[in-house]
């Protein structure tokens, strides 16, 4: 749903079939989502038609839309798909050991991943895995990236974590509850 000023509703952007767990929006004209229903769906933000749907995956789905036009899915059965203009360009079957919760652009670098097998992981834009970051205790729920370039995640270790690039855990912020939104 995209809202006027006021925080009326004024368009919908009807047609996945289970609830949407996942927004990316990269240009002004497009917005994707992601749903329980395992798809991902690019909408244009002017006529709120969908422009295509992204399909493959089972389970909730987590998206990144990139500024370069590649989009990044992440799901539940544990892989990441990269498109570029709508069609599937790689698949990374195995890139978890568990559901993937979240992605993030790290500009220069690419793209990171956070799972719930506690792990963040570093990726190219092309898919190659670059980095595993480890040192959280619990399932990984949120990721972003920061403005000095670092990422940061949290989760159900009730900790943010920020890291640098090469992998090494710089802070450790503890909090007195799960972590399940970073921004």
């Amino acid at each position: 749903m995209h809202v006027d000023g006021e925080g009326n509703p004024a368009k919908e952007f009807i047609g996945h079939e289970s609830n949407v767990n996942s927004l990316s929006q990269s240009i002004p004209e497009e917005l994707v989502s992601g749903s329980w229903d395992g798809t991902a769906r690019v909408w244009d933000t002017n006529t709120g038609q969908c422009k295509a749907v992204l399909e493959g995956h089972q389970h909730a789905v987590s998206v990144l839309s990139l500024p370069n036009g590649i989009i990044i899915t992440g799901s539940q059965d544990k892989s990441i798909r990269l498109w570029f203009q709508n069609n599937l360009q790689k698949e990374i079957p195995a890139a978890h050991d568990d559901i993937i919760r979240g992605l993030t652009e790290v500009p220069g670098l690419g793209f990171a991943s956070c799972s719930n097998d506690e792990t963040v992981k570093l990726w190219t834009t092309d898919g190659n895995l670059i980095q595993t970051f480890k040192g959280h205790t619990g399932f990984v729920f949120a990721i972003t990236t920061l403005v000095t370039g670092e990422i940061a995640s949290g989760g159900d270790d009730c900790t943010v974590k920020v890291w640098r690039t090469d992998g090494t855990c710089k802070q450790t912020i503890p909090l007195p509850r799960t972590v399940w939104s970073i921004t």
